[in-house]
């Protein structure tokens, strides 16, 4: 039977590494990830923690990160906010992906602010 794990950050601890170094030092997170393989040899590849980068590129507001708002060994955590107000309830059931992608999306990450002004796709 395969076998893996979620492990999220003991695979840059497993190398010695803070949350925080996992998350920006690329090099070293990948040569920590080819150790666990090495060490524990799973099944296939588990899923590892997101590079800080992409947060940052995003504008990301709905996470803190080790670096990005957060100490370096805390993990990286959701902030809770109102992100769909009370009135926005007939849009969303009237167009799901119109609502997703040009009212939610944008409070998420100042990225998907230009999706705001998108037209909907044509279907």
């Amino acid at each position: 039977m395969p076998v893996t794990a979620l492990c999220g950050y003991f695979v840059g601890k497993h190398s010695g590494l803070t949350k925080k170094e996992f998350m920006y030092d690329y090099e070293r997170a990948a040569a920590a990830v080819a150790k666990y393989h090495e060490d524990f040899m799973p099944d296939f590849q588990g899923a590892a923690v997101a590079p800080a980068r992409v947060f940052e590129l995003l504008g990301l507001n709905l996470v803190d990160w080790p670096g990005g708002g957060l100490a370096d060994e805390t993990p990286w955590q959701y902030v809770e906010a109102e992100y769909m107000h009370e009135d926005e309830y007939d849009v969303l059931i009237a167009d799901p992906d119109v609502y997703f992608r040009r009212v939610l999306l944008p409070r998420f990450g100042s990225a998907f602010g230009p999706w705001r002004i998108c037209r909907p796709t044509p279907t």
